[in-house]
């Protein structure tokens, strides 16, 4: 975050001459210097924790300007140099629509400009500008999902263990797997007889312990960019 003020001095003998109008003359020049003020309780925030936005559909942003003595403020919100948003608001809504963004990289900046009241004369009248600027790092991806395969089953305490690969892109919302149960070995026709749906990206494996004997299948499919992608179905008979 990025935080900048003017230091402002205050002429006192100055001052008295253009209000009296007088003709006073001070045998030296008075000058009292007024201390910086503190801007380190001045924030500019998102409703993200986060200093990146990881984002597959449009998301709607609040952007906050917050601190003691803010009279009014202008804030300009952009993505790259293209502008999104200009506000008299310390305030406002906002968004981000990746219908209109590329799958790729970029920067949302918010730039205000505000009044705050100060020891100095501008500051008491409410004439003292300030600046904060802060950005944030957006990926987008709606491209369509890879799918994923299952990689092997293997038999554990007398129930398969189904493992698949890990989904690594940013668009993930799900994984789902599927069970399909045959009559006999040798038929061609199935029921799907299980579906579990997965929400953690990192869970890349499921302990059937419903599994009583028979032929089954099993098919791991990724969701992700609302788009749904699935693995080729593996078998599984004891």
């Amino acid at each position: 975050m990025k935080i900048s003020a003017r230091k402002f001095i205050l002429l006192v003998s100055m001052s008295l001459s253009l209000l009296t109008g007088c003709d006073f003359v001070p045998d030296q020049e008075v000058l009292s210097e007024i201390e910086e003020p503190d801007l380190s309780s001045i924030t500019l925030t998102i409703n993200n924790s986060s200093d990146t936005l990881s984002l597959f559909q449009n998301k709607e942003i609040r952007f906050t300007l917050n601190g003691p003595g803010i009279l009014e403020a202008k804030t300009l919100v952009l993505i790259d140099a293209d502008t999104v948003l200009k506000s008299n608001s310390r305030s406002s809504l906002f968004t981000i629509n990746t219908n209109q963004l590329r799958t790729g990289k970029y920067t949302l900046s918010i730039h205000s400009i505000f009044a705050k009241r100060t020891n100095s004369l501008a500051g008491t009248l409410g004439l003292e500008l300030f600046f904060i600027s802060r950005d944030w790092t957006i990926l987008i991806d709606t491209d369509p999902p890879n799918p994923i395969q299952i990689i092997s089953i293997e038999k554990v305490n007398g129930k398969p263990k189904i493992m698949w690969e890990k989904y690594s892109r940013i668009n993930f919302q799900n994984y789902q797997l599927v069970k399909r149960c045959y009559d006999t070995p040798t038929s061609t026709s199935f029921i799907t007889c299980n579906f579990i749906l997965i929400l953690d990206r990192n869970t890349t494996s499921y302990h059937d312990t419903g599994y009583t004997s028979g032929k089954v299948e099993y098919v791991v499919s990724v969701s992700a960019s609302n788009q749904l992608v699935s693995s080729n179905p593996y078998s599984y008979i004891e």
